[in-house]
């Protein structure tokens, strides 16, 4: 999400905001360290989530859905699967824009309420958790 600035222009803060050109690049490097450390220790569960909707701006929302698309491809190759945090909200909330979304006004812009924070984690990062750790346990 901190990668929404256009790849000319824009107010970049390192560690806050990044140009859209960054973020596959960044993404693939980060990748590349966490599947080698995979193939060191072979029950090691990897698991990335896309990146949840700006839900009350269109605009900054298909950048966000690019994104996903972007890192959809790259985890796919990477053989690590994804729980998809964009989908579930949207599946909640509806598309971008809405004007509230998971009990706040404004919500997903990009923060939720903690209540909206506990609603995804039960309903989406939970099961993905559990799914990645069954995995674990029929394989040793």
């Amino acid at each position: 999400m901190h990668n929404l600035e256009p790849d000319v222009g824009g107010r970049l803060i390192p560690g806050q905001s990044g140009r859209q050109s960054d973020y596959l690049p960044s993404l693939a490097r980060i990748v590349q360290r966490l599947v080698e450390v995979r193939q060191r220790h072979k029950h090691l569960k990897l698991l990335f989530g896309l990146t949840s909707p700006w839900i009350c701006d269109e605009s900054q929302d298909a950048i966000i859905r690019g994104l996903n698309v972007q890192a959809r491809k790259l985890m796919a190759n990477a053989s690590i699967p994804i729980v998809d945090l964009h989908a579930a909200v949207v599946g909640r909330c509806g598309a971008a824009p809405q004007k509230t979304c998971l009990n706040l006004t404004g919500g997903g812009c990009p923060h939720y309420s903690n209540d909206g924070y506990e609603w995804i984690a039960n309903s989406t990062l939970v099961p993905a958790f559990k799914e990645q750790l069954a995995a674990v346990e029929i394989a040793v």
